[in-house]
């Protein structure tokens, strides 16, 4: 990679990124503030937005929550194209074949006061790591990357003659019949914050199924030994909440999919036998 010596060198960067990308162009910013035809470096600001509204097939860009009205007002963006990260602080900037890593934002200061620095990829590998980054921390919290998430689990259990549904962010259910099934669900628990619960309801012909054999499966897949839960009549293990890009099933399932579908699996089994 290659650090970029000047203001003037990372704004030009910034520029190329996003005029010459053509099938791909992500941008990950979370302050957004350039649009202001007041500023004195308005006409600046006229070629951003007429290249952004240029490249309206391709643009998908991760803001914080409060932007996105601002980018859906002036970009001529593709319906869910705009995806609101609340806790995001990267800043990266990402098409075809170059990615610019900066901690600039697309904001009036970032181009003309603040210090900042950029590096630019210069090869096929480290273009590769950084997309590699980019899928897994921050298109997970696309709505696209969310239902392949789901698609590609529900398709893995139909492989397996399981019937599998998702119901809303937090709950996957596999189902062996109407009182029979096992039940994930992705929960915080404000007791201990850096961490992650995932229950695990295992229901059979309406009762919980209580099998103490189930309680070294998590350990088999590289996870805690599952815990009981009396009070919930379940079984948990934990996560590391840092380890999860997003409080959601499906991104604890892109984190862990190995693990947690393998202990689905043999949890269905145990109650279907």
């Amino acid at each position: 990679m290659r650090l970029l010596q000047s203001k003037q060198e990372l704004n030009n960067c910034l520029f190329d990124v996003i005029e010459k990308s053509q099938n791909i162009l992500k941008i990950v910013s979370p302050f957004v503030d350039f649009w202001d035809n007041r500023l004195s470096q308005g006409k600046k600001w006229d070629r951003l937005i007429k290249a952004l509204n240029s490249k309206k097939t391709i643009l998908e860009i991760y803001t914080k929550g409060e932007n996105v009205g601002k980018f859906e007002e002036k970009i001529n963006a593709r319906k869910n194209s705009i995806v609101a990260i609340n806790n995001l602080h990267a800043k990266m900037y990402i098409n075809d074949d170059t990615a610019l890593l900066s901690s600039m934002n697309l904001v009036f200061s970032s181009f003309n006061r603040s210090i900042d620095f950029g590096i630019i990829t210069e090869t096929k590998e480290e273009y590769n790591a950084v997309l590699d980054f980019f899928n897994k921390n921050i298109f997970i919290h696309n709505e696209r990357s969310v239902e392949e998430i789901k698609k590609s689990v529900v398709e893995y259990f139909l492989g397996k003659n399981i019937e599998a549904e998702f119901y809303q962010r937090h709950c996957l259910v596999l189902q062996k019949g109407e009182n029979t099934f096992v039940r994930c669900l992705l929960e915080d628990n404000n007791n201990y914050p850096d961490k992650l619960y995932v229950y695990l309801d295992t229901t059979k012909n309406g009762l919980a199924y209580t099998d103490k054999s189930i309680l070294y499966i998590g350990e088999k897949y590289g996870l805690e030994k599952l815990q009981r839960s009396k009070l919930r009549k379940t079984y948990y293990f934990r996560l590391e909440k840092d380890t999860i890009p997003d409080v959601s099933l499906s991104s604890a399932i892109h984190v862990y999919k190995d693990q947690i579908l393998g202990i689905l699996t043999e949890l269905f089994d145990h109650i279907g036998s």
